[in-house]
């Protein structure tokens, strides 16, 4: 079933009846986007969803897990969720209502609480991958959700800008931080961070990961803003042009690779750092 509502202020109330009285036992994958979700009391059990996909959706906690009544939540194993504090949400919520989650996505454009330490587990989570701003954000505490997920194998992190820049580590000269010795993440192999920039708190947490992470085999550090915007190694015509800031934050990135992030990586891991093209960017540009 496909609803799609084009215009702007197209408003339009969805007939919930129609998964009332065991009709919506079977529905596998739910996708909400852009829209409020206040479902009547009768409005059916999902006893066989699996897959769960929430894109700026107003919808209160309480609705989510009472009325929504998706059935047994531990059957959900895939879950996307785009909204205010996805993250913390995640972080705090997440590992009581949906314990057997294995592929985690969450965004979050206004991310103002950092992500706590929590005894709570993610005891299936092998893929995660969170994309957020980092105006003020402490990136070091996301570590959180490395020692909630034993069974992590595969992090994503998306940088997404914020309306001002975070504290670069070329402004606080202070020591980095570090995390204690019992932190250790026995499964993950795979790492890519998406507009890896010069903030000192991404800094930290690259650096934790190679110096916590036995089993890491690739780290990919993108300073561009990756996939979808295309670049012309893989399709012909032009890369996605980035502004003179964009270009000097890269090269303030490229710089922190070197300094930082080069000299603990170890022999077995697959080191890539993803540059702004030469050929399409050919203004060079210092800081």
């Amino acid at each position: 079933l496909v609803l799609s509502l084009f215009a702007i202020d197209a408003k339009y109330n969805f007939p919930c009846s129609l998964f009332a009285d065991g009709a919506g036992e079977s529905l596998q994958y739910l996708f909400l986007a852009g829209c409020e979700f206040h479902p009547r009391a009768k409005f059916g059990c999902f006893k066989s969803l699996t897959r769960l996909l929430l894109c700026m959706v107003h919808i209160t906690d309480r609705n989510l897990h009472v009325q929504l009544s998706l059935g047994n939540t531990l059957q959900i194993k895939k879950l996307y969720r785009h909204c205010k504090d996805a993250a913390y949400y995640a972080r705090t919520e997440l590992p009581s209502r949906m314990p057997n989650l294995q592929s985690l996505t969450v965004v979050s454009k206004t991310e103002t609480v950092n992500a706590p330490m929590l005894p709570s587990k993610f005891l299936h989570l092998k893929f995660l991958v969170i994309a957020l701003n980092g105006m003020a954000y402490d990136f070091l505490s996301l570590v959180s959700f490395f020692d909630a997920s034993p069974s992590l194998e595969t992090f994503t992190l998306d940088v997404l800008p914020g309306l001002r820049e975070p504290v670069s580590i070329f402004d606080d000269p202070s020591a980095l931080r570090t995390m204690p010795e019992h932190h250790h993440h026995d499964k993950l192999k795979q790492v890519g961070i998406t507009s890896f920039c010069s903030a000192k708190t991404l800094v930290e947490l690259t650096c934790h990961i190679l110096e916590s992470t036995k089993p890491l085999e690739r780290l990919t550090l993108d300073t561009t803003k990756g996939w979808p915007w295309p670049r012309c190694s893989e399709e012909p015509g032009q890369c996605y042009l980035m502004c003179r800031a964009a270009l000097v934050e890269a090269q303030r990135a490229i710089l922190v690779v070197q300094t930082y992030i080069k000299p603990k990586v170890s022999s077995t891991v697959e080191l890539n750092v993803l540059e702004p093209c030469s050929r399409c960017h050919s203004n060079a540009v210092e800081f």
